[in-house]
């Protein structure tokens, strides 16, 4: 090779305005930018017909920068059909204006109305330092007059397809194979109601149970598009299950055992998925939980372990590592005319469903408490009448409580003697009235000390310290055949505490509720496809901070965080040194907790007082003792005012320095919150900054009954 064609070589370099295909794909660049890229293509799916009145084409891409990574990057062409550009194997592609997006959790290019693009044909691109200019294809958009490419962008693309390893890329037979296999590809889209063993399909589905994650990085979640499937697990609502067999139903054949925590729909209409890494780290990033749809695709559907139903699994797609099959829709940044018809048909089953749900609970609700009443009736000719008219209402109920606490008990006992075969039925049996006595007045064991207006959704079983909680993870795994011990940024892991509220962030409750933009979707996505004002903008708008927007425009909900500190079971264990942590509550964790929907507090009084009040519960005179310190501002407030429409609520710092803790402790008055039982989740978040898994805890499943509710 002649000197100067070295030099040449070496010398080229990539004109300034062009970017690398692998900054891109590392989110250097901000989605909805438009750049300049030069690539070859490896791949191309023929056009297929859109809704609108251009044609859609797809081009795999790669430049010097990724040409060693098994994969490249997507463009997604959208022009009528007689101006689509042909390409063939290795041909170099120069995009000019091209846009960057985040499509279905992937980083791609999009073409508009002002993308140039041109074509040198691969065959006719000579050695540098020659010009490539000889090689450029002619514009596919007839009379199209933006300039030609530039001499420095003619030498580049001689360099760069010199340069270029052309291993990875396909010859043209095979090419030209995968373009005619692309002409004949089904829609893998399916019904829940329609997949069968041994299929792969594309599903959009709700999380109707929330993912559970393990050591490996995989999620196992349960999902619906409420449709049946008579090969799905059978799933009931609590109070739904046919009687029969012994009288607490753990016998019947045959009869699904309902489930206390189960939100999903009842029947043959929920299919168990199992996420592997990359798509399950979706899951994680976007916080996925109950209620949320999600699009799932290429879902292998097979038997599980027991042999007698369906699953989904989700893997790792071989040929692209990093390709992520997962997405979740973004329901509030849609247009109707842009909202999947599959996912509004969907919706409207669901809805359907959660009518009917409601409508057979409360059917269940009015009968249990006619059968309550007449139980009351009955138990009532026990009590003495004497005593009993000298009693206050509340103290009443408690007696007649006791009473029919003691006939369970002793109606059990006669159960045991008579059937001693059904000895697992009784351990059950004991075990339901013994968790129903914890979740009404507290555990036994926790003394009278302890909250019992404060409830957990869990059992008092498993119980953790927060001293553990915080304690390190560690992964074992083998490299090379031998074992390395790794650390875990975090776990998604669920635990349940014995704590007490000693501080809250933000310092003000009217600062507890945040603001955006309403959610107008279920008002007028799933309607009948007709809106009031016949408009189809935007459902939720950019908004312009300049111009004032009235609360009633914005969706308010719970965003704060409460300092937990651990607080020993047991008397006798000395509570020093005591470990704490700062929880998120989010909306619905916030609901839960207070049984209040979020409002602009500062504009509701009645809810702050409530708040308040419901608070106090919690956390007892803490509001009080935080007001009489003179400087609480010990944590950096990152919160900013705007405009009447809350504030961002900080993330609290995961250990405690105990600072704000000891000026509670040194205060006149003494800290008289009570322990309760708490439910908290650990899960990461990533730093935008950074790009590092911070580890982070929320509350969940937590509520604060009110003093009537105690008592009856």
């Amino acid at each position: 090779m002649p000197p100067s064609s070295l030099a040449s070589r070496k010398e080229e370099p990539l004109p300034d305005t062009f970017i690398e295909l692998n900054d891109v794909l590392n989110e250097n660049v901000t989605p909805g930018r438009l750049i300049n890229v030069i690539g070859t293509v490896t791949d191309c799916r023929a056009p297929v017909k859109t809704n609108g009145t251009d044609f859609k084409s797809c081009w795999t891409l790669k430049d010097l920068s990724i040409e060693d990574e098994p994969y490249g990057i997507a463009l997604n062409i959208f022009r009528p059909e007689k101006a689509m550009p042909k390409v063939s194997a290795a041909d170099v592609a120069v995009l000019l204006k091209v846009k960057v997006q985040r499509y279905q959790n992937n980083i791609s290019l999009i073409t508009n109305h002002g993308t140039t693009i041109r074509v040198y044909k691969s065959p006719r691109i000579p050695r540098p330092p020659n010009s490539a200019k000889v090689a450029l294809t002619p514009p596919s958009c007839p009379g199209d007059s933006r300039p030609e490419p530039t001499d420095q962008i003619n030498r580049y693309v001689s360099v760069f397809y010199q340069k270029l390893d052309k291993y990875s890329i396909p010859d043209d037979s095979e090419f030209k194979e995968r373009l005619e296999v692309s002409m004949h590809v089904k829609d893998k889209f399916s019904l829940l109601k329609d997949v069968q063993e041994g299929s792969f399909h594309d599903l959009i589905v709700c999380v109707v149970r929330a993912p559970y994650y393990d050591h490996d990085g995989k999620a196992t979640l349960y999902v619906s598009d409420y449709t049946e499937n008579p090969k799905f697990h059978l799933q009931t609502w609590e109070g739904l299950i046919e009687t029969g067999g012994d009288p607490w139903g753990y016998t019947s054949a045959g009869v699904a055992t309902p489930k206390r925590d189960w939100q999903g729909p009842d029947g043959k209409k929920s299919m168990q998925v199992t996420i592997y890494p990359p798509h399950a780290n979706v899951l994680v990033e976007d916080e996925v939980t109950i209620g949320k749809w999600l699009y799932l695709r290429n879902v292998q559907i097979k038997y599980g372990r027991d042999g007698n139903n369906l699953e989904g699994f989700l893997r790792e797609d071989q040929k692209y590592p990093t390709k992520i099959n997962l997405s979740v829709f973004d329901l509030e940044s849609g247009t109707r005319d842009s909202i999947d018809p599959r996912l509004r048909s969907a919706y409207q089953r669901f809805k359907a469903s959660e009518t009917g749900k409601k409508r057979q609970k409360k059917s269940i609700a009015e009968a249990k408490v006619a059968g309550e009443s007449l139980k009351r009736k009955a138990s009532e000719p026990a009590l003495n009448d004497k005593d009993t008219t000298t009693l206050n209402r509340k103290a009443r109920r408690l007696q007649q409580r006791a009473a029919r606490e003691q006939n369970n008990d002793t109606g059990l006992q006669h159960f045991e003697q008579k059937h001693p075969e059904n000895q697992l039925v009784v351990v059950k049996e004991k075990k339901v009235q013994q968790a129903q006595k914890v979740n009404r007045i507290g555990s036994p064991d926790l003394g009278s000390h302890f909250n019992g207006q404060v409830t957990c959704e869990s059992h008092y079983e498993n119980y953790t310290t927060i001293k553990s909680m915080l304690e390190p993870a560690y992964f074992d795994k083998e490299i090379d055949g031998e074992k390395v011990t790794l650390p875990l940024p975090f776990v998604n892991h669920k635990y349940q505490s014995h704590v007490r509220v000693v501080d809250f962030w933000p310092d003000s409750l009217e600062d507890f509720a945040v603001s955006r933009k309403k959610d107008q979707l279920r008002d007028i996505m799933f309607s009948d496809g007709e809106s009031s004002s016949g408009e189809s903008g935007s459902i939720l708008e950019e908004e312009d901070d300049d111009e004032p927007t009235s609360s009633a425009s914005r969706a308010w909900e719970w965003s704060f965080a409460l300092h937990l500190e651990d607080v020993p079971l047991s008397a006798t264990v000395s509570p020093s040194p005591k470990s704490s942590v700062w929880v998120i509550v989010n909306n619905a964790a916030g609901q839960c907790l207070t049984d209040l929907d979020a409002t602009d507090l500062r504009k509701n009084p009645r809810v702050l007082a409530k708040l308040r009040e419901k608070m106090g519960v919690l956390w007892g005179n803490l509001e009080d003792i935080n007001a009489e310190q003179e400087d609480p501002q010990n944590l950096t407030s990152v919160t900013k005012p705007n405009k009447g429409k809350g504030v961002l609520v900080p993330k609290p710092t995961l250990t405690s320095s105990g600072t704000r803790v000891e000026e509670k402790l040194g205060a006149s008055k003494e800290l008289d919150s009570k322990p309760f039982m708490c439910c908290i989740q650990q899960y990461g978040v990533k730093d935008p900054e950074t790009k590092e898994w911070v580890r982070t805890f929320g509350m969940f499943g937590v509520r604060i009954r009110s003093s009537n509710e105690f008592y009856s």
